[in-house]
């Protein structure tokens, strides 16, 4: 199954999963955190392969047979895949920096991007770490690159930025150069943001054993 699929399925379970002791806590984690992350679901529905989109939802109603089979959950269903597209962090084994899942992870996904950021993300198995790699004063935003570090073109980078993550970049590095258009995604500083457990919400696929 396509880690983007099983990641699907996890957050939904979330919402329609009943039975476990902690489904009360995962109901309210699914309204107040996951639903309130932006989804950019006007710009990622454009771009969608609608045949695969088709295709999840259906696996999704499948998998979760509590859940009624309606234009509402539908949408649903199609607003979470839209949010999971700018939200999820592909989840990287440290020594090879091979792909080998995908999660969703809050507050981190609040961080905002930077060309020149003062943090990386590294995991551990299914642990995220925020790492800074560089000094950070008292009151500075907390910054991560949403792309490979390595392109050194400032078109190619805001090129990746807006294809994949639907915003045009004007951190420090880029800002020099004017762009018209400028399609900026409204961005929170993640001092402003709600104090929470990294790892509460960690909705991962380990490789297989």
């Amino acid at each position: 199954m396509p880690s983007p699929l099983r990641l699907l399925l996890q957050v939904m379970r979330l919402k329609t999963d009943t039975g476990r002791k902690t489904s009360s806590q995962d109901l309210q984690a699914f309204k107040t955190k996951i639903l309130g992350m932006i989804s950019e679901a006007d710009k990622v529905i454009k771009t969608v392969d609608q045949t695969k989109l088709i295709t999840y939802a259906m696996i999704v109603f499948i998998r979760c047979p509590v859940l009624e089979i309606n234009l509402d959950n539908f949408k649903l269903i199609c607003h979470l895949y839209c949010l999971l597209e700018v939200n999820a962090f592909g989840i990287a084994e440290p020594n090879t920096l091979l792909r080998i899942g995908t999660g969703l992870y809050f507050p981190s996904n609040l961080l905002n991007h930077s060309c020149d950021p003062n943090c990386v993300v590294v995991f551990q198995g299914r642990t995220q770490f925020i790492v800074a790699t560089k000094d950070i004063e008292k009151d500075d935003e907390l910054t991560i690159s949403y792309i490979d570090q390595g392109y050194e073109d400032t078109k190619t980078r805001r090129h990746l930025l807006q294809e994949d993550y639907y915003f045009n970049c004007q951190c420090s590095r880029c800002g020099s150069e004017p762009t018209p258009d400028s399609n900026l995604v409204h961005q929170l500083p993640i001092k402003d943001s709600p104090i929470a457990d990294l790892n509460r919400l960690a909705l991962t696929r380990e490789r297989a054993k």
